[in-house]
Order: structure tokens, then sequence, then C-alpha cells
């Protein structure tokens, strides 16, 4: 049984070990999570930038001097914006998706956007209304 405990606490050891986040500068970021944030967020400066490495996979965490926040998979493809309270930019939001929330939701905007599993995403909203959208960008699903 000791061997075991051992043997369980060296691999959680072991586990933690793998996942670093380091901060790296904003020139790191992948080209594409670069051109994403300077024409979206071209009025912005960039207050941090964290390189995260797990097991298998890499992603990268940007804090703009607005609050934004933003994450990038490896490739540098925008996986999530926190704009909370402020609004998402509209060239972030998928266009089916922006023409919904238009004609359905008129005096609300987009505080955060969010690219889930299977290329599903959700959208929330200032009057905390979560949308959830699929890859075609048909509405699956409502929250409040």
């Amino acid at each position: 049984m000791k061997k075991l405990i051992g043997f369980f606490s060296l691999f959680l050891c072991y586990l933690t070990a793998c996942n670093e986040s380091s901060p790296i500068a904003s020139t790191e970021l992948p080209p594409t999570a670069q051109t994403f944030i300077q024409q979206n967020f071209a009025a912005d400066v960039i207050d941090f930038v964290f390189m995260e490495k797990e097991w298998f996979s890499t992603e990268y965490k940007v804090v703009l001097s607005s609050g934004f926040q933003l994450e990038f998979k490896k490739d540098g493809t925008c996986k999530k914006v926190d704009c909370k309270p402020l609004a998402v930019p509209n060239g972030v939001i998928p266009p089916i998706a922006l023409q919904y929330i238009q004609a359905n939701f008129p005096n609300n905007f987009v505080v955060g956007y969010e690219i889930e599993e299977r290329q599903q995403y959700q959208l929330d909203l200032d009057n905390g209304l979560e949308l959830k959208f699929n890859k075609e960008g048909e509405i699956i699903k409502m929250d409040d």
C-alpha cells in the first residue's frame, strides 16, 4: 500500500511539473493571433501575454489594457474573448450569429465569446443570456 501511495504521489508531482505557464513577449504570439488582435483591438495595448503548456497542448492568454481577456490556441486561432462589461467587437462574432442577435436582441450586446467542442460556440450577452450556436450558425441552446 505504501508503494502505491508513493507511486501515486510521484505521478502527481510529474503531472503538475508538465503544466507550465510563463510570460512571453507579444511578438512571440503566433502571427494569426497578432493579426486578430490588430484587426479587432487596434486601439488597445497588450498588457500581458502568457504561454501555457500542458501535456499535449499549448495555449496563449492575453490581457489588454482595457481589461479584455483573450485566449488563443497553439496555431493562433481565437478560442475565447471576455470583455465584460464592454462589448465584444463585431468582427469577432460570426456574421450569422451577429445577425441573429441584432434581429432578436437589438438592445443587447455580446460581452463574451467562446469556441467549444465540435466547433460550437457560445455568446454571452450583457443581459446574462447565453446563446450556443452550432458550426452552421444555428442557435441550439439558450440559457439565462
